[in-house]
């Protein structure tokens, strides 16, 4: 069992996040999962099933993160099974459409250049 991380959020605290993070709820208990500090498909890839376990999880749940600092995070895990379009746009189940994305090309000339021209190609 894997848990999902949004790649934003891995991005954006990246020189932040360690290996270990301690998960803890409102009652308290507190749960240590592991990331995977992947940049492409960030993860936690050990605890998860124990967390799973802990709430008696059998489907598909949201599990709210709000992070704290130093590798603290507080959870909410909706305990009622969810759809897929109610995952979040980054996850690999979602049933949302993926947003278009944008081609551009870049001009490379031999002359040295100090910024870059990008042309939108629609």
């Amino acid at each position: 069992m894997l848990g999902e991380v949004d790649p934003r959020f891995a991005e954006n605290f990246k020189d932040e996040l360690g290996v270990w993070w301690e998960l803890t709820d409102e009652c308290y208990n507190t749960h240590r999962v592991r990331y995977s500090r992947s940049m492409v498909t960030p993860m936690l890839i050990d605890g998860w099933s124990q967390l799973r376990s802990f709430y008696s999880l059998t489907d598909n749940h949201l599990v709210r993160v709000l992070y704290m600092g130093l590798n603290k995070f507080k959870i909410n895990v909706l305990v009622v099974p969810v759809q897929p379009f109610s995952f979040p746009l980054f996850h690999s189940l979602t049933s949302k459409p993926k947003p278009k994305r944008k081609r551009f090309q870049v001009r490379l000339t031999p002359c040295m250049v100090s910024s870059y021209q990008l042309v939108w190609v629609k």
